[in-house]
């Protein structure tokens, strides 16, 4: 090659293409360095993401857990007041308490469409069955939510009724003790039959009540005071005429006394029933919770 044509060449390479080739070639290791970058960014959201549920999932199933052991715990201790009400039915004692923080939370705070999303992305397999699942498990503890909550307000309510109850039939002792005082003089003077009859109504009933322990014990006082007497009373209410007033005020009182503690005995099983009735179906729902989260918390306990 002539050396001006080779010297043209040259200018044109220098000047023009090698330029070009440069600037491609930084273009080229720009992008490169670009996708580089945005995969690796990429990787490193889907990592966050990927821990982030996890972390969700881990939290859910500490939840479960608690609120599994919270319905264990509350099944067992209103299964110990049935028994309370069996041993006595008219002294019903409040319904002891497990705190119920993670039942509400899951219940009642807790965005579950978050932790569904995570629990369907990790659980991706079958999604119809995932669905289910968390379905089961949120609606279990619902459920326990609400018959806790409902069977404590019950009891509440009927502590409340009760214990206005027990202080009229506290009331209706009192009143009986000061009329059978002044009744005992009449008929120790007037009809000492009658009188003798009643000494063998009160002689056991005060032999007992001198223990401390029977003086606050409602059915010995019905039992062995109130029909005892509404018996005496209702027998002579028409013939002790002399002293009419008396004999149909204790009648009155007795007769009182004896229906208030049937109501307490009344009321005392239909809250035995009501608590039967939820001991069947948290039994039921545990078992259910149990099978459907046992995959979650084998891999996330």
């Amino acid at each position: 090659m002539d050396e001006p044509c080779y010297s043209l060449f040259w200018n044109v390479a220098k000047d023009f293409i090698l330029p070009i080739l440069i600037a491609c070639f930084a273009g080229y290791m720009v992008y490169w360095a670009f996708v580089r970058e945005t995969r690796r960014d990429n990787s490193n959201e889907q990592t966050r993401k990927n821990q982030e549920r996890e972390d969700k999932l881990f939290y859910f199933s500490a939840l479960i857990k608690s609120c599994t052991d919270i319905a264990i715990k509350q099944k067992g201790f209103i299964e110990e007041l049935i028994k309370k009400i069996d041993k006595n039915k008219v002294n019903l004692n409040p319904l002891s308490k497990v705190v119920w923080d993670d039942l509400k939370r899951v219940s009642q705070n807790l965005t579950l469409e978050e932790y569904l999303l995570a629990y369907v992305e990790y659980y991706e397999g079958d999604r119809k069955i995932s669905v289910k699942e968390f379905k089961t498990i949120v609606g279990s503890i619902d459920l326990f939510y609400e018959i806790f909550t409902e069977l404590r307000n019950v009891i509440e309510r009927i502590l409340k009724v009760t214990y206005t109850e027990k202080l009229e039939i506290q009331n209706i002792q009192n009143n009986c003790f000061l009329l059978l005082d002044k009744f005992n003089i009449y008929l120790f003077v007037n009809e000492r039959d009658q009188y003798h009859e009643i000494q063998q109504i009160m002689k056991p009933f005060e032999e007992k009540n001198s223990k401390e322990d029977a003086k606050h014990d409602l059915e010995y006082f019905y039992a062995d005071f109130f029909i005892p007497l509404a018996q005496f009373t209702h027998k002579y209410i028409g013939r002790l005429t002399s002293n009419f007033s008396q004999i149909f005020e204790l009648h009155h009182y007795a007769r009182r006394g004896k229906e208030l503690f049937e109501t307490l005995e009344s009321e005392a099983l239909e809250t035995k029933r009501i608590m039967e009735a939820d001991v069947i179906k948290i039994q039921e729902y545990i078992e259910k919770i149990q099978k459907s989260s046992a995959r979650l918390l084998q891999d996330f306990s």
